[in-house]
């Protein structure tokens, strides 16, 4: 047991989630770590069906549920939107008393279109996860959209999206690529939306 240890960064290779697994049990060995740093080192393709088999293991530190503050999740491919999602909900669900949850990721995707379309999607569905802790604030960053979810006490906050006027007219130009279900208006004022609520 490493009781003195309250900050730990650490690297995963794999893109098929096993090693969070093994992680979560070494956690164990770690009850007063507060601030925890997860790299993914992740070069090529993405299996899809591994991926999105995966399910949230029954153990849960002690570190995560009592002490855990602030977790950062770097560099993490993810194949579809179901993956992130699952990972989320189990440290949201979890952690009591996290602060804060950085979480960066970017979609495998053959073209810029479709994987803007998955980072706006995983947004909107990211803003209805449940949280433990009354004042954890999520960071969600991709490859085109920043998306703050604030505290569930910050009742006056604003959900800040921040996206490049590039990405904006991407979309507006390429949305047809994306199939009927693409709501061309819809999609219209909401990156206009967040072309001018640019917040820094």
């Amino acid at each position: 047991m490493f009781f003195n240890v309250v900050r730990l960064e650490v690297t995963l290779n794999g893109s098929d989630f096993s090693g969070w697994n093994d992680l979560l049990v070494s956690l164990q060995c770690f009850p007063n770590l507060q601030h925890l740093c997860v790299t993914f080192d992740v070069m090529g393709f993405v299996d899809e069906l591994v991926q999105t088999m995966w399910r949230s293991p029954d153990i849960v530190p002690s570190c995560l549920v009592n002490k855990l503050e602030m977790i950062k999740i770097i560099g993490l491919p993810l194949s579809g939107i179901a993956a992130g999602l699952m990972l989320l909900r189990y440290i949201l669900r979890n952690a009591k008393v996290l602060r804060k949850l950085y979480f960066g990721a970017w979609f495998d995707e053959h073209s810029q279109a479709q994987e803007l379309w998955k980072e706006r999607k995983f947004c909107k569905s990211l803003f209805k996860l449940p949280r433990s802790s009354p004042t954890s604030k999520v960071v969600f960053s991709g490859r085109f959209i920043d998306y703050i979810l604030p505290t569930l006490k910050d009742a006056y906050a604003d959900q800040i999206v921040k996206s490049q006027y590039l990405l904006y007219v991407l979309l507006l130009t390429q949305v047809a690529d994306l199939g009927a279900e693409a709501n061309l208006d819809d999609d219209r004022n909401m990156l206009l939306s967040m072309h001018y609520r640019l917040y820094v």
